[in-house]
Parts: C-alpha cells; sequence; structure tokens
C-alpha cells in the first residue's frame, strides 16, 4: 500500500545516505597523510574507547609552538547536550556525536601514532566547535537557559563528568603525561583549559610521548567500533519499529475510512437505482393512460379555405421563390412541391431554414410522391412567421440523405401593414 512504499523508500534512502558516510569515511582515510593528525579528524585511544560508552577525541584547532601541539576535545554517544557541548548530525561521515567542548587536552603529533582515525567532522561542526571553546575560555556563559539547565540534570544523573574526567585521566596515563588541570571543565567553564605542555608564560614545554605498542591492542579497537556501530543500529531499529507501527495504524485507519466510504455509496447507488425504477413506472404509467386517450379522442373538424402555394424549384425560377399571404383567420397552410428530379426516391425529407439566419425551423420526413411528380402537405400558421425562407428537401433511400432540390417562399399576413 502508499504507507508501506513510503517507508521502505524511506529506509531506501537512510540506507544510501549511511553508504555514502562509510565512502566519505573510506576517502578521508585513504586520503590521509603522514604529517600528522587535521583540525576535524576525530581518532579513537584504546585508553578511551574501551570505556562504557567509548569516548572519542576530535582534534578542534593546532596550537602555536615549534613542538606541533594540537587541542583535542572529548566526544560520546550520549546524545544530551548542555551549554559546553556541540552535538555532530548523524550523517557526519563519523557518525552521530555529541563534542564536549569543556573537556580539552593537548596532545604532540607523536601521541597519534596508535591513534586509531574514525572519521571527520564537517566544516560546519568544526566552526562550532572551536567557537564554543573559544567562548568557554573567554569566560562567555556559552548555552542558554535551558542548556544550563541540561547541564546540572545530567550531570548529577548520569555522572558524566566524572566519565570525562577518567577519560581524561586514562588518556594522560596511556600517553606517560602528567594529569591535565581541570580548569576549563563544565564546572569552571571561565577558566582556559590548560595542559602541563603549556607554561603559564607561553611557551610550550614538550612531554616524551608513550612507547610504541603499549595499547596497540586491535582487538579491543575493532570492539570499541563494533560498539559504536552497534548503539547506531540499535537506535536506528528502534526506530524504524515505531514507525512501522505508526504505518500499520495509519494504513488501518485508511482502510476502515475507505470501506465506511465504499458503504455509503453502495447505499446511494442503490436508492438512486430505487428511485429510477419508480420514474420508470411512473412513466410507464402516463404512456399507457396518453395512448387511451389518443384511442378514444374524437377526430377533430376538418379545415376548409387552407391556402395553398405550390412551389417549383428555383433552379427553374428566375426570382428568390413563391409569395404567400396568409389570412388572419386561417390555422394551417398547404404547400404542394413540385419534383423535377429524374431520380425518384421512395421517401422525402424536408427542411424550412430562415433564410437570413440560416436557422432550422421545421423539419418534416415521410414525404412521398403522387402520381403528379408532386409533394404535398400543411401545417400549423405558428410555424412559419412572417419572412423569407428556404426549403430543402433531401431523398431517402437508406444511405445518406441526398439533396434533390431547392424551393424559395416568402410569407406576409394581412395584419401587417
Amino acid at each position: 500500500m502508499r504507507g508501506d512504499r513510503s517507508f521502505k523508500k524511506r529506509l531506501d534512502r537512510r540506507t544510501e545516505e549511511a553508504l555514502a558516510r562509510l565512502d566519505r569515511a573510506r576517502e578521508e582515510t585513504s586520503g590521509r597523510s603522514g604529517d600528522g593528525p587535521r583540525e576535524g579528524e576525530v581518532f579513537a585511544f584504546a585508553a578511551t574507547a574501551a570505556l562504557e560508552p567509548p569516548v572519542l577525541w576530535a582534534v578542534i584547532r593546532r596550537d602555536s609552538g615549534g613542538d606541533r601541539l594540537y587541542g583535542v576535545v572529548a566526544a560520546d554517544l550520549d546524545p544530551l547536550a548542555g551549554s559546553a557541548d556541540v552535538p555532530v548530525p548523524p550523517r557526519s561521515a563519523c557518525g552521530a556525536l555529541t563534542l564536549r567542548c569543556g573537556h580539552l587536552l593537548s596532545l604532540a603529533a607523536g601521541d597519534f601514532r596508535e591513534a586509531r582515525f574514525v572519521g571527520r567532522l564537517e566544516d560546519e561542526v568544526l566552526s562550532r566547535a572551536q567557537d564554543k571553546r573559544a567562548a568557554i575560555e573567554a569566560g562567555v556563559p556559552p548555552g542558554s537557559a535551558l542548556e544550563q539547565e541540561i547541564d546540572d540534570a545530567w550531570e548529577l544523573r548520569y555522572s558524566t563528568r566524572e566519565r570525562l574526567q577518567e577519560a581524561r585521566s586514562r588518556l594522560a596515563d596511556s600517553l606517560e603525561m602528567p594529569v591535565p588541570s581541570e580548569k576549563g571543565a563544565i564546572d569552571a567553564q571561565a577558566e582556559p583549559a590548560e595542559s602541563p605542555r603549556e607554561a603559564q608564560t607561553g611557551k610550550v614545554v614538550a612531554f616524551p610521548s608513550r612507547s610504541p605498542g603499549a595499547f596497540s591492542d586491535p582487538l579491543m579497537i575493532a570492539a570499541s567500533v563494533l560498539l559504536v556501530l552497534a548503539l547506531g543500529l540499535g537506535g536506528g531499529l528502534v526506530w524504524q519499529h515505531r514507525e512501522s507501527q505508526r504505518l500499520v495504524a495509519s494504513h488501518q485507519a485508511l482502510e476502515e475510512n475507505v470501506q465506511a466510504r465504499e458503504d455509503r455509496y453502495r447505499r446511494e447507488v442503490a436508492e438512486l437505482e430505487r428511485e429510477r425504477q419508480q420514474a420508470e413506472e411512473g412513466y410507464r404509467r402516463q404512456l399507457a393512460e396518453l395512448r387511451l386517450l389518443l384511442e378514444g379522442a374524437v377526430p377533430s373538424a376538418p379545415h376548409v379555405n387552407l391556402p395553398v402555394v405550390f412551389l417549383n424549384p428555383l433552379e427553374t425560377l428566375r426570382s428568390e421563390g413563391e409569395s404567400l399571404l396568409i389570412p388572419a383567420e386561417a390555422q394551417r397552410v398547404a404547400l404542394v412541391l413540385h419534383l423535377t428530379g429524374s431520380q425518384p426516391f421512395p421517401r422525402y425529407r424536408l427542411e424550412i431554414v430562415g433564410r437570413g439566419t440560416g436557422k432550422k425551423v421545421w423539419s418534416i420526413d415521410g414525404l412521398t410522391e403522387n402520381t403528379a411528380s408532386e409533394l404535398s402537405f400543411d401545417l400549423p400558421r405558428s410555424y412559419l412567421s412572417s419572412g423569407d425562407y428556404r426549403l430543402d428537401l433531401y431523398g431517402l433511400s437508406g444511405g445518406e440523405p441526398q439533396l434533390v432540390d431547392r424551393y424559395g417562399l416568402s410569407i406576409r399576413t394581412d395584419l401587417e401593414p
């Protein structure tokens, strides 16, 4: 049905979007160079990807300094975004994430050797994350009143702050660096988050990077990625199930509505059919009564002193036809048409047409030729008012009517001046 087709189209569209995101991620992975991380790239570190839920890290800026330090913020799958967070849309190549801009670390290029590239943020999301971090470091309230309420609600209920602090500590331990300062976290957004790599004078201090292979377990990294995919797929399946239930309910309501309309239309058709049968019976009764009246009707009195006009075809005359003056007391007019055609017909039809208007005034079928090669008939005078007329005579022999002759007639009455 229509609802099922619409649901299938939406499912196909979302599948195509997911495949497109996968293709973009593959292209970004294959096109990456060895020059180190770039702004907007998202990485999975083994130390934090194993958390439940996993915590990823997104590069949002490159700090000034000779040791090429990069500012990274935490990113997780929790959809609740507070005043210091930036949500990543599901259509992004790295999937649906929430950037925790209040939790920032500064890492060197060598710290990314064992990190796994996950995807890249869109330019618009990266710009929002940079603006959010700048607002936090400048002491400007970065969120609305509603977001501040979300901060209080979801931090207390789900211990997000403690989980992100644990992720920061684990990542610092895995990279063999001191635990970062808590400045700049969600509960102290007015102060910038600093790393021990940054001295108060602004000079960058390099820390030794971790030894290769310390956290290079591919199974742990694969399990973390699979967990991210499973959570996204599970959410999609839940949404699809709810959407399917909604479509089924909508389809059932539509079927019930169609059935009700069909029943109503059937009742209306039955009622119209009954009315038609009653009307037909009434017409039959009236017709029978009229026939009885006609059979028992008294014959009318004969018409005497009829005005008679003899008409010859126009092709035999030099004028526009004959003229007839109808007395005021005359009720009918008799016309006699002379035939000149060499081909006789079993029946004839006559059509009387206004000469000036071309409008048909009257016609008669069933005329037959008498022994004098003439056709005669009479008609009520009311059919012919004063004026000029053309009479077209057609021969009928079973096929198309054939024009035989044309006649002209001018009617006048003695009532006219």
